[in-house]
């Protein structure tokens, strides 16, 4: 569960059978202060991983934490691979552009700061614009810092 919306891995943490609740607990309120955060939860089956993840996404969504949560597939460890969406819908590529949008950047000064075009650069502000369903550039750039995306 990576709680938070991180840039970068700080802090991971490796939860078992004991003490789960304390350790989500300390996750989620580093993740609700701005500092990156990462839980994996590992497991047997049957051990009420599934419910635990659950009970930490309301408190987190009850706390202001956009929440990841990715699962593995069965099969031999080397095959295992974990997935997350980006809970805003946002490629990786456009989140650089909302950043640099929330410093105040405008099409022509991100175009050169991610070396594309300025029309690619005003491309990917309009499909940002629509994925938060926002109507401006100061909109999104309000989203960005409620969300902590910025540097």
């Amino acid at each position: 569960m990576i709680d938070g919306v991180v840039g970068r891995v700080t802090c991971p943490v490796l939860v078992g059978r004991g003490g789960e609740l304390a350790q989500l607990g300390a996750v989620l309120q580093r993740a609700a202060s701005g500092q990156p955060a990462i839980m994996v939860v590992a497991g047997e089956a049957g051990v009420g991983k599934t419910r635990l993840i659950a009970e930490l996404a309301h408190h987190a969504a009850a706390a202001g934490v956009v929440t990841l949560s990715g699962g593995c597939l069965d099969g031999p460890p080397a095959r295992a691979a974990a997935t997350f969406e980006d809970p805003l819908g946002l490629t990786p590529r456009e989140r650089e552009v909302l950043a640099l949008i929330a410093d105040g950047r405008t099409n022509r000064q991100i175009a050169e700061t991610l070396f594309i075009s300025p029309k690619t650069a005003s491309v990917h502000v309009s499909n940002i614009l629509a994925k938060l369903g926002v109507a401006n550039r100061g909109e999104a750039a309000a989203v960005a810092h409620r969300l902590r995306l910025t540097g």
